[in-house]
């Protein structure tokens, strides 16, 4: 069969069919793989534009800290890094604004303390917390960097179960639930 043997309604057909084959050769080679690239392209932008979400939140963060450190600063150079002779009650103090700041019960006592005026003699506490692990891990970091020199000499941890909730008096027993520790550290504050 010849070309010039087809009817004009024919060619016209046959035409059309050539036309729309090429066209979608030409969406499939060209306009498919631009929509491919401009979709990849859409999903690495989202992908950047999360990446500096986070990183402005942590900048954001950062900066937070950063004034309440000057907010503080001056409160924390004005301390001394040696406990002073007959001050031991200002690390008590200390020891309850921590634990208080890291969700845990304390009880603070003395376990020994210089009766002599010597100065290179530490000050034994110990210290007994309730709370979950994670508020205790906050509260040694927190006493690693306080302003007066300590040494942490021992850590005791128990599990707390209903039972142990249950004997322990009603106002202390608050915010502790079942899978709470308690946990006793002795430490010594040098001066």
């Amino acid at each position: 069969m010849k070309l010039t043997d087809l009817t004009t309604k024919q060619r016209i057909s046959l035409a059309s069919l050539g036309f729309f084959a090429l066209l979608g050769l030409v969406i499939f080679l060209v306009a498919a793989p631009l929509i491919r690239q401009i979709r990849n392209d859409g999903l690495e932008l989202s992908a950047k534009k999360k990446g500096i979400e986070l990183l402005y939140q942590d900048w954001r963060v950062l900066e937070s800290s950063r004034k309440e450190y000057l907010k503080i600063e001056g409160e924390l150079n004005s301390l001394p890094t040696i406990l002073p002779p007959g001050e031991a009650l200002k690390f008590i103090m200390l020891i309850e604004n921590i634990a208080q700041s890291t969700n845990n019960q304390q009880e603070v006592s003395v376990i020994s303390s210089n009766t002599k005026e010597k100065n290179d003699q530490p000050i034994d506490f110990q210290i007994t917390l309730r709370g979950d692990f994670s508020n205790l891990i906050k509260f040694i970091a927190y006493l690693e960097n306080a302003p007066y020199y300590n040494e942490i000499n021992s850590v005791q941890i128990k599990g707390l179960s209903d039972k142990d909730i249950q004997s322990i008096k009603e106002g202390e027993r608050a915010n502790l639930a079942a899978g709470d520790i308690t946990s006793t550290l002795k430490i010594s504050v040098y001066q």
